[in-house]
């Protein structure tokens, strides 16, 4: 193998491929990886193999350059060509012939028109499905929506979600025997978040816990779990989500302190990559007097530790 490969090492490009080709197929596994390339005639079971002659890797690679050339010929060879193997689909000559993205959206019935769907339709193509099946028929429209709701956090502002919901607070009567006035800590917890990693656009999801101490004014409670789904409905990162519904508390009733904790599962971690299907994330944030009061500080984390009552 070394001396064909050694040979090969001074001709051309297609000669230098068919060389090493040839020198590799002894290897067992190499060379079933070999006969799976889309070079060929058909095998028995329907995938398309390579003998690694000059011609066929020329007529390969002209196959290639010449993919999407026409909406007829892309779809022909996408049902040729195995999985792993597929050419990239070119979005230039997709454009130029007026096929692609546009034209699917435009004659598929289950996308009804919708672009997003439309893309979703092309996806599921290019990871080797049939989309005319009667489990994937509507699937392009439900994963538009679906996906349109778990983003619909962009379509939202602070004060649309806020706005109505903050009532100044009345002025404190005299504290008992003569103490001094402490200010009082607000926790709501369990709130749930169902969000997306916009690394891998998988879920992320959990509880978020949020607590502050009021100055002037308090924070109807609903709108604190509407604060923190609304940002939790964007592409995000738990760390970036923890800061927002933190900074977007202290912005709408300007208290002494806030205190924003979330554990989450992540599906990018626990499905892909080190697969740790245990594995919970906690991140905070805290300012104000929960930052740097210890005793406001350790209330609220005990408010949290402590298991949610059965009401």
């Amino acid at each position: 193998a070394s001396h064909e490969a050694a040979a090969a090492s001074t001709d051309p490009p297609i000669q230098l491929v068919t060389r090493v080709k040839r020198a590799l197929n002894g290897v067992p596994v190499l060379s079933r990886w070999l006969s799976h390339q889309p070079c060929g005639g058909a095998s028995r079971s329907g995938r398309m193999e390579c003998d690694g002659s000059e011609a066929q890797l020329q007529a390969h690679a002209g196959a290639r350059a010449g993919h999407s050339a026409a909406p007829d010929a892309d779809a022909r060879a996408r049902s040729q060509y195995p999985l792993a193997a597929r050419p990239p689909h070119s979005s230039a000559a997709a454009s130029a012939s007026g096929s692609g993205t546009q034209q699917h959206m435009d004659t598929c019935v289950p996308c009804g028109g919708d672009a997003l769907a439309s893309i979703v339709s092309r996806m599921l193509q290019e990871l080797g499905e049939d989309t005319s099946r009667d489990g994937l028929r509507d699937t392009p429209a439900r994963a538009a929506k679906a996906l349109r709701f778990m983003t619909s956090g962009y379509s939202q502002s602070l004060d649309e979600v806020a706005g109505g919901a903050i009532f100044p607070l009345a002025p404190s009567a005299s504290p008992p025997l003569g103490l001094p006035a402490a200010p009082g800590l607000v926790v709501v917890k369990d709130i749930a978040i169902h969000s997306l990693c916009e690394h891998h656009l998988l879920p992320f999801f959990g509880r978020a816990h949020i607590g502050y101490v009021p100055a002037k004014a308090v924070l109807g409670l609903s709108k604190l779990a509407r604060i923190a789904d609304m940002y939790a409905r964007r592409l995000q990162l738990q760390e970036q989500l923890t800061q927002q519904i933190a900074s977007a508390l202290a912005e709408v009733v300007r208290p002494l302190g806030v205190a924003v904790v979330l554990e989450c599962t992540h599906m990018c971690m626990c499905a892909r990559g080190c697969k740790q299907s245990g594995a919970v994330t906690r991140t905070s944030s805290l300012s104000g007097l929960l930052a740097n009061d210890a005793a406001l500080r350790s209330e609220f984390m005990t408010h949290i530790a402590q298991p949610s009552p059965r009401l």
